[in-house]
């Protein structure tokens, strides 16, 4: 069952996001059994339904993520669209 949750991702300047997203669940591990060899878990699956600027000029926009990168303090460059979804798992695990 999808369920949408709410939560504030910042990015690495301090700038606050508020995100939006619907989070489905993936299936539980099915063991072995004597109808078959059983089957892997699957892996939830995250839509991103909005991202609005909080703390800029422009706050309150509607902001698209898809094809930005953002550098981590350690040199390497990550998918923003990617970051958020981790970020949602989450906040979808801890609510």
């Amino acid at each position: 069952m999808a369920e949408t949750i709410h939560f504030t991702y910042y990015l690495p300047d301090d700038t606050e996001l508020s995100v939006s997203a619907t989070v489905t669940p993936g299936l539980p591990m099915r063991g072995p059994d004597l109808h078959g060899p059983g089957e892997p878990a699957e892996d939830p699956e995250i839509e991103i339904d909005e991202i609005i600027l909080v703390q800029r000029i422009d706050a309150g926009d509607d902001f698209d993520v898809s094809d930005l990168y953002i550098k981590r303090q350690d040199g390497s460059f990550v998918c923003l669209e990617e970051s958020i979804g981790e970020a949602a798992l989450v906040a979808f695990d801890e609510r």
